[in-house]
């Protein structure tokens, strides 16, 4: 991708409109063909959006919840999605035309949905503090439940291979549940409570109130998650990203290695971080209302924002590249 320097340029974001409330989720699929990707985002108006990812143009919509829309995930080539919401279901949709695949009746509020990495499993969280895993090979069927939580389960995520779930909570601790055995395997307790969980790699970030976290993840059972940075935030962090290019297996050359990470909070700012000095890189202005979801993209050129406002934002990475709707023509940049 084409670099230009340009004295005095500044982050111009791509606005993303479409929503009538509030954006409280976003997820993009892994790199496809050609370098497409997608992303598709989770609103209070109970209608996902799914869109190009390098250039948020809009491509459908799905119409079927009754409520809140909470949560949203992509399959890796982004054929198929996944939702939780708040009329107690989660759903699978076909990206193609936009139908319901399988509706999955919960006991209440859907908080969190991710794909296996074959796509053939679905994990949920709900409001009850249940985890549950559903087999999409048998119509959405539930094969194993966790119980443990204590408070609102903000994310959950496939974890060793898909053998082991990871979920973080408003309870303050982050759990990892075997599935092959049905029970909890190991679980830490932190200071704040945790509102949002990304992994890259052997690496995990969580976003916690007044602090961003980052542990380093190891195949050990005793710890498979050692804390080793903490950065301490002027504002509640609701949501944070690892750079993708920390994940080797996707950028064994390292060549577009960018040591960062990006989060977003209650002060309508989007944060890009040096990891190593703990310097903010980048305070990203735009939004007008507390920012609730923050994601790089797959190849790392750009992370998106979703927030209280309604809208859905794109930043660039770089300033001066030459990618996706963003270009520059003599000192002056465009979108």
């Amino acid at each position: 991708m084409e670099k230009l320097i340009v004295k005095g340029l500044k982050q111009n974001s791509i606005q993303c409109s479409g929503h009538t409330r509030p954006v409280v989720d976003l997820h993009f699929n892994s790199l496809i063909k050609d370098k497409m990707y997608y992303v598709i985002s989770a609103s209070k108006d109970g209608v996902p959006m799914l869109r190009f990812g390098h250039t948020g143009d809009w491509i459908g919509s799905f119409k079927g919840h009754k409520g809140a829309v909470w949560s949203c995930t992509l399959n890796s080539d982004g054929s198929k999605a996944a939702t939780g919401a708040a009329d107690f279901t989660a759903k699978v949709w076909d990206c193609e035309n936009g139908k319901s695949l399988i509706n999955i009746d919960h006991n209440h509020i859907v908080r969190s949905v991710e794909f296996s990495t074959d796509a053939n499993q679905l994990v949920t969280a709900t409001n009850k503090h249940v985890i549950e895993v559903h087999d999409l090979q048998a119509a959405g069927k539930c094969i194993v439940d966790f119980k443990g939580h204590k408070d609102v389960i903000h994310r959950t995520l496939w974890f060793a291979e898909d053998k082991k779930i990871i979920s973080v909570s408003k309870d303050k601790t982050i759990r990892l549940w075997d599935v092959r055995t049905g029970s909890e395997s190991w679980s830490m307790t932190l200071d704040n409570m945790i509102y949002d969980m990304d992994v890259v790699g052997n690496k995990l970030i969580l976003a916690c109130g007044n602090e961003v976290v980052i542990g380093n993840i190891s195949p050990n059972d005793t710890e498979p998650v050692a804390i080793v940075k903490k950065f301490k935030t002027e504002t509640k962090i609701l949501s944070a990203s690892l750079h993708p290019s920390l994940d080797e297996t996707n950028f064994p050359s390292n060549e577009d290695s960018h040591n960062t990470f990006v989060c977003g909070g209650e002060d309508l700012l989007v944060y890009k971080y040096n990891i190593d000095t703990g310097m903010v890189l980048d305070s990203c202005k735009a939004h007008f209302g507390p920012v609730h979801c923050v994601r790089y993209s797959p190849d790392g050129h750009l992370f998106a924002s979703g927030s209280e406002d309604g809208t859905l934002r794109l930043w660039q990475n770089v300033l001066g590249e030459n990618y996706g709707l963003w270009y520059l023509s003599g000192s002056e940049k465009s979108v």
